[in-house]
């Protein structure tokens, strides 16, 4: 009896528990499909990436939690990382996407 709406004002929140690794292999697969669906530049997603990490950094600060900096430095770049990669897909070795995406199956061929 359920049915599935559009709600324009419904809120969801949701997390993952990705570690470091698990980020870059997902921002990785972003990339890719992202570089298939949009002609987006890398410049605005890079100049948004920056103006995402200062708000995360002021956060930080303002919650007293200025000790998980680091780790948000290393996280945002792996992040970033991934994503660049994923974009430039196609000067990639075959095999080394099956081993730094986390869909291997994408690449069998």
């Amino acid at each position: 009896g359920y049915s599935i709406i559009y709600e324009p004002n419904a809120k969801v929140y949701h997390s993952h528990n990705y570690n470091i690794i698990d980020v870059f292999r997902r921002h990785f697969d972003h990339g890719v499909s992202l570089n298939e669906i949009i002609n987006e530049k890398i410049i605005n997603v890079t100049k948004e990436g920056f103006n995402f990490i200062i708000e995360e950094i002021l956060f930080l600060i303002k919650n007293n939690l200025w000790y998980k900096i680091p780790h948000m430095f290393i996280y945002e770049f792996s992040r970033y990382l991934g994503y660049l990669l994923g974009r430039k897909h196609n000067i990639i070795p075959k095999f080394i996407k099956r081993f730094i995406s986390h869909h291997k199956y994408y690449w069998k061929n």
